[in-house]
């Protein structure tokens, strides 16, 4: 009678740890995955942040001089616009991802390239035919065109555009770069793979832009045709099991978000790789199965061998008493009625036993645990139009009573819901009283006030006079374009390095001027509306120039554990000293 529950335990168990190891290669992959996508976006996002800081540069804004143009050189000569020139160059020398950096008029008339052979490499001299200049004249905005040949040239490459404008807000122009593919492609086949494992990159028509395999772009691929880029395409992201290039690959895929189109990131394996783990398991368990069947069935013929050998045995004796006239009564035999109620017990209780055999099985194998949730942790990078990371000061330099422009990237992960908690986050004016004795601050019966929203934090500061202007007057806003002081992204992505939220400022060091601020908030799917609020809260202070806090019960320590994630007086304090000029970024609470 145990015969059916040991083999419905060693199934149960058998397909248990299966579904165990297919979590564990989805884990994997993901892990190996999932921080690709994230370091790729992070470093496009770079690229995209530095050509829109640059076009806002003096050298750039300076209306262009149309008379300067020279057919036969397809703009400009190389003499003229030095400063723009120069500008490009530096960006350059600096970047091994940018190959080329261009300056076009409003109508498509190529106005200067760098370097300068490229200029004479083109062979037309108006480029409005090109993808990302209808991007950009239908967006009025930073665009990032599909893939595409550039004249002159044999490979593929990838065009990042931003508009530019006078001081006087006209718009004079475009200012973009090409990226160089190959540089993407080397970082993707650094990337750590298994063999056979291989990573490629499409762009928003389908278009295959890095393959980790291949270094060359001669040839426009289209993958239009697979269903893990049509899937991805869409925003989507999973695990597919299709035919590539004649083998059956289990492949994930993951969207990246490049402004307004959706690209993706495709990680392929062949099918019998991932799952031959899976297989040896299931091997495993149906050849126990197999041996327990055997046994079973072993000593099911011998019991009734033994049984049938034992009635015989039975008959001799009952023979023996007749012959020597022996008492029925006197027998020490159980009776023949006796025999079926013990054995209808004995079955029932192995039947019970076997039943609860089976249910501890199941239920310590599926009954969910309780996993504590991290805690929240924060990076913020501040680093030069060189591309170098600094360590000093730096603040916003806007003048008193202009907009402070806070731009939230529009996704599918920006639900109304999250709006609103970012909404608050910003604008909303409530404070908190405290208890000093509840942080370890103070005494019993004093207090400090806290900010929920660093719209009220800031204009408690309007009465101060501080060297450089703090932000007051804030402006927030939902768009596809990342042209704000500061710009929030919410990414479903986990970071890398298990951050949070990351924050990374642009500056200009000589002047310890911030530029652009961009904050991520990663996996946003999985933390809760409150650990919303309270990273992002913290990351807009990094984007005003703020550093983490010493004391570990302030909402800008580095790892944020306090009871009271809000606004404290000490970070405005440090916020104060800060554009006074006479502070580091990072800060010390005294109470």
């Amino acid at each position: 009678m145990c015969l059916i529950p040991a083999l419905i335990i060693t199934i149960t168990y058998g397909e248990h740890l299966a579904a165990q190891e297919y979590s564990r290669i989805i884990e994997q992959k993901e892990a190996k995955t999932l921080p690709i996508v994230s370091r790729f976006e992070t470093e496009l996002l770079d690229i995209v942040s530095l050509i829109e800081i640059t076009a806002k540069q003096d050298s750039v804004t300076t209306p262009p001089d149309p008379s300067l143009l020279v057919s036969k050189l397809h703009g400009v000569g190389e003499y003229d616009e030095l400063e723009k020139r120069a500008l490009a160059k530096t960006i350059l020398y600096n970047r091994n991802d940018i190959d080329t950096v261009f300056f076009v008029l409003p109508n498509g008339d190529m106005y200067m390239i760098e370097p300068y052979q490229r200029q004479l490499d083109v062979v037309s001299t108006n480029f409005a035919f090109r993808d990302w200049y209808i991007g950009l004249m239908k967006t009025n905005g930073t665009y990032v065109s599909e893939l595409f040949s550039p004249q002159g040239k044999t490979y593929n490459t990838i065009g990042i555009v931003t508009p530019v404008k006078s001081p006087s807000g006209e718009f004079v122009g475009i200012w973009g770069a090409l990226i160089n593919l190959d540089e993407w492609t080397n970082q993707f086949a650094s990337i750590k793979l298994n063999k056979n494992e291989y990573v490629f990159l499409v762009d928003h028509n389908g278009n295959l832009i890095v393959d980790s395999r291949n270094r060359a772009y001669k040839v426009m691929d289209s993958l239009l045709h697979l269903k893990s880029v049509n899937e991805v395409l869409k925003r989507k992201s999973g695990t597919v099991v299709e035919t590539l290039h004649g083998s059956e690959m289990f492949v994930m895929y993951v969207p990246i978000i490049v402004g307004s189109h959706t690209w993706g990131i495709i990680v392929a394996e062949p099918h019998s790789n991932v799952f031959s783990s899976i297989n040896s398991i299931r091997f495993y368990y149906v050849m126990t199965t197999a041996v327990i069947l055997s046994v079973a069935l072993i000593a099911i013929l011998s019991v009734r061998r033994f049984a049938k050998r034992g009635w015989f045995w039975s008959q001799d004796i009952e023979k023996i008493w007749q012959m020597e006239d022996i008492d029925p009564l006197s027998r020490e035999i159980p009776s023949i009625k006796t025999l079926p109620r013990k054995s209808n017990r004995m079955t029932l209780f192995a039947i019970l036993t076997g039943f609860l055999m089976v249910a501890s099985v199941l239920y310590f194998l599926y009954v969910p645990q309780i996993v504590p949730l991290e805690e929240m942790k924060s990076a913020f990078v501040v680093q030069n139009l060189r591309g170098d990371t600094i360590d000093t000061w730096v603040n916003w330099k806007i003048s008193a009573g202009d907009l402070f422009h806070i731009h939230v990237m529009d996704s599918q992960e920006l639900t109304e819901s999250r709006l609103k908690i970012i909404n608050n986050v910003i604008n909303s004016r409530e404070t908190v009283t405290v208890d000093d004795s509840l942080l370890h601050k103070g005494l019993h019966g004093t207090s400090s006030v806290y900010y929920v929203g660093w719209r009220g934090a800031l204009e408690s500061l309007s009465n101060i006079r501080t060297k450089y202007p703090i932000p007051i007057t804030l402006h927030t806003i939902t768009t596809d374009e990342g042209d704000g002081h500061i710009v929030i992204r919410l990414s479903d992505l986990r970071s890398s390095d298990g951050y949070s939220g990351y924050t990374k400022s642009y500056v200009d060091e000589e002047n310890h001027q911030i530029l652009k601020s961009v904050i991520t908030i990663y996996d946003v799917n999985n933390i809760t509306d409150e650990q919303l609020a309270i990273i992002l809260r913290h990351e807009i202070g990094h984007g005003l120039g703020l550093g983490h806090s010493t004391a570990p019960e302030d909402l800008m320590a580095p790892t944020i554990t306090t009871p009271y994630p809000y606004i404290s007086e000490c970070a405005l304090d440090a916020l104060i000293d800060l554009y006074n000029g006479n502070a580091k970024s990072q800060f010390v609470c005294e109470k």
